[in-house]
């Protein structure tokens, strides 16, 4: 069974969904700036998400993690981490 799941839709089509069990990644993006988030479950079993901005479609190894969602425990009880 999926733990992790993701949607996207656009002006040009309808809505899509993608599930994982271990990780996901999904990006939308300029040609300069854009944002990335990667799913994943840590050591603890915990859900974690990571919000990183980026570069754009010209430069998108140029990216800095702004935030990290923690899963504590079942519901929507969230704990968000932002790097200093």
């Amino acid at each position: 069974m999926a733990d992790l799941y993701g949607q996207v839709s656009s002006d040009k089509t309808n809505a899509k969904s993608a599930s994982g069990t271990k990780q996901m990644t999904a990006s939308i993006r300029s040609w300069n700036a854009g944002v990335t988030l990667e799913a994943s479950k840590n050591d603890s079993g915990e859900r974690v998400i990571e919000v990183y901005v980026d570069g754009g479609s010209d430069n998108p190894r140029q990216r800095k993690l702004i935030a990290k969602v923690i899963e504590t425990g079942k519901g929507t009880v969230v704990e968000v981490e932002t790097p200093t």
